[in-house]
């Protein structure tokens, strides 16, 4: 690499294209410009496909020895950590050359919070995915000593759009509570419609994550709106507008119990520590809003004039009838058993009743087997159960009347052949 791809350098406009950075990285573009420097896309000289983000240091500030403190300090502190939700600190570096102090971080593809927060309003669901990412982060610096204090829309970085891989960036002015003093000593910096009251020294309270954790709720609150919150332009309106409770008319209400509880004006009537915060999120989540257990929305229907091209593969799909069902499987068969040998026919005695007693014939003559037709003559009625025959069908009367009728019948064929005998004699006398 020959040392005349540098010799383009730092003008006032900042680095150009191709300019190389200690012999190790080429700037590519510049991304964006901050209070305290230029941030740049940069190729590493040795591995083309590793990109890095440059921050450098403006030229003013260059030779200043708080400036160059903070960014030295800035390196110390971000250096111990190591997390998905905190773009990754590489090295601080200066090059001799061009006379620039510089930090490389690793390179996010992705949008700002900047950026979408004036397109479109999150809803419920996307601002707690957002804020559980974003406190993954936070944890993690707080853990280590490490508070933001300038946590901020441009701040964080959705990498490749993702809600749910958000990136903490930019810790310019970061205090690290290990030492006794922040990287700017006493001093005011940050973004006043962002910042916490405690920045600006009402109430007068020590930095700590209770300060992030104000300035997160910020950001979600200016997100639910789909722009941001107006919290003053000078640091006299900024104390003023955090005095009052903070105006959360144009967010859903569903957020505003955790977001009251985020952005209490004195640090005492905050939530503490980013675990406080998600956990008050995983309950809300599961208790208020029971964003899993949303219905299905309907398919839209189709305007059956609109032009609808298919391919042939889903137009065959819809011709080929549905697979018939398979059959039922079939019960199995009981196993088949020896039918019972029929029973021997045994010989049962029935000792003879006399079928015929005064007691029976009583029961005749009492039991009412008469009756009467249309002209009240009486006939003996045949359908009644009891007609005076026993079991075996005989009718005590039957026998004598069997004897009439042969004594009639007898009687009769006297009298035929006594008329014919006299009748004869009658002729034979004339």
């Amino acid at each position: 690499m020959t040392q005349g791809a540098s010799t383009t350098g730092y003008s006032r406009g900042g680095l150009a294209p191709g300019t190389i950075l200690n012999n190790s990285f080429r700037i590519e573009k510049q991304l964006g410009e901050g209070g305290m420097g230029a941030v740049y896309l940069a190729s590493n000289t040795f591995l083309e496909e590793d990109k890095v983000a440059i921050k450098v240091i403006r030229t003013e500030q260059a030779h200043d020895e708080l400036v160059r403190e903070m960014f030295g300090k800035e390196v110390r502190a971000m250096l111990r950590l190591s997390n998905p939700r905190i773009v990754a600190y590489r090295t601080f570096a200066h090059d001799p050359q061009l006379d620039l102090s510089f930090i490389v971080t690793e390179f996010i593809q992705g949008p700002s919070l900047e950026g979408l927060i004036k397109q479109r309003r999150f809803d419920a669901s996307e601002i707690l995915t957002l804020l559980t990412e974003i406190c993954i982060g936070l944890r993690a610096a707080h853990n280590t000593g490490v508070v933001h204090r300038d946590l901020a829309p441009d701040n964080i970085l959705l990498e490749d759009g993702d809600l749910g891989r958000p990136k903490i960036i930019d810790f310019g002015i970061v205090k690290d509570v290990r030492q006794s003093d922040t990287i700017i000593g006493t001093g005011f910096a940050g973004k006043l419609n962002f910042v916490a009251p405690e920045q600006l020294g009402e109430p007068e309270y020590p930095i700590g994550p209770w300060t992030d954790i104000y300035s997160l709720g910020l950001v979600l609150a200016g997100l639910a709106r789909g722009k941001e919150l107006s919290m003053g332009s000078t640091p006299g309106a900024a104390i003023r507008s955090r005095m009052a409770p903070i105006d959360l008319s144009d967010v859903d209400p569903k957020l505003h119990p955790l977001l009251t509880e985020m952005l209490g004006a004195h640090p005492e009537q905050r939530l503490r520590s980013t675990e406080a915060v998600m956990m008050r999120a995983e309950e809300l989540s599961r208790t208020q809003l029971d964003l899993r257990t949303h219905a299905p929305e309907p398919a839209p229907e189709i305007d059956p004039d609109r032009t609808v091209m298919m391919s042939a593969e889903e137009l065959r799909a819809l011709k080929t009838p549905a697979p018939p069902a398979p059959p039922l499987p079939e019960p199995p068969l009981a196993p088949e058993s020896e039918p019972e040998p029929a029973p021997e026919p045994q010989e049962v005695y029935v000792e003879p009743t006399q079928f015929y007693s005064d007691e029976v014939e009583e029961e005749v003559e009492a039991y009412d087997c008469e009756a009467e037709d249309e002209d009240g003559e009486e006939y003996w009625d045949e359908d009644e159960d009891w007609d005076g025959e026993d079991s075996d069908g005989y009718h005590p009367d039957s026998s004598k009347t069997v004897w009439l009728v042969l004594l009639f019948a007898l009687l009769g064929a006297l009298a035929v052949i006594a008329g014919i005998y006299f009748g004869e004699f009658a002729s034979v006398s004339d």
